[in-house]
């Protein structure tokens, strides 16, 4: 859900137009894509770097097996 909300993001910034995008700089892009690549690889790794820990509270926990 999280990159589904970057990527929204994304997609209603470009609406706004070039000027509001070259506005915001490139860092706003490379940010936001990295963001997106970071969440679909937390979502189906195994590993452990990318997954709660176990301070986290139960709402946070992964809903996968």
């Amino acid at each position: 859900m999280l990159a589904l909300t970057y990527a929204v993001d994304l997609g209603d910034t470009w609406l706004k137009g070039q000027t509001y995008v070259h506005a915001l700089g490139r860092e706003y892009l490379i940010r936001n894509l990295a963001y997106i690549v970071l969440c679909v690889v937390a979502a189906w790794t195994r590993n452990r770097r990318f997954e709660p820990h176990e301070g986290c509270p139960s709402s946070c926990k992964s809903a996968r097996p």
